[in-house]
């Protein structure tokens, strides 16, 4: 077991991922195809979390211990606490099956429509980078002003 495991790790040390059972291509093939998608939903979700973060940040700075504090603050706490599979599945139920404003599932075929079907995915990461953002633009704003 101990020398299937050094195994593995050398293995991996040189790209070499394996094969898997079900596609007919290396995993690092599956990978190669899939990094420029998560690495725009990422690059999304961060642009996301800044231009909502940001602004919620300096407004509670601005009104320390205030109504609008306060509001974020708890907005802030209610999205840590909400597991990310089920943030992910209302905003599916409610913006896109319910509302139709984003598609349901796909990439579309367009640069337009793939930004488009990233904004939910998106959505859902950004709720989780919330509290780091907003808590080092609160920190700054409070330092600076």
């Amino acid at each position: 077991m101990i020398q299937k495991y050094f195994s593995f790790i050398g293995e991996l040390l040189t790209g070499n991922l394996g094969d898997p059972l079900y596609f007919k291509t290396s995993i690092a093939g599956l990978l190669a195809k899939r990094i420029p998608l998560t690495l725009g939903l990422m690059i999304l979700a961060a642009i996301i979390a800044f231009a909502i973060s940001v602004p919620l940040a300096m407004l509670a700075a601005t009104h320390e211990n205030g109504s609008s504090d306060w509001i974020v603050r708890i907005l802030n706490a209610a999205a840590q606490g909400m597991p990310q599979f089920w943030v992910g599945t209302m905003l599916i139920i409610y913006l896109a099956a319910n509302a139709g404003l984003f598609p349901v599932g796909g990439y579309g075929d367009s640069l337009i429509e793939h930004l488009w079907s990233l904004i939910l995915p998106a959505m859902t990461v950004f709720v989780f980078g919330t509290n780091t953002h907003q808590e080092s633009s609160l920190v700054s704003y409070r330092c600076v002003g």
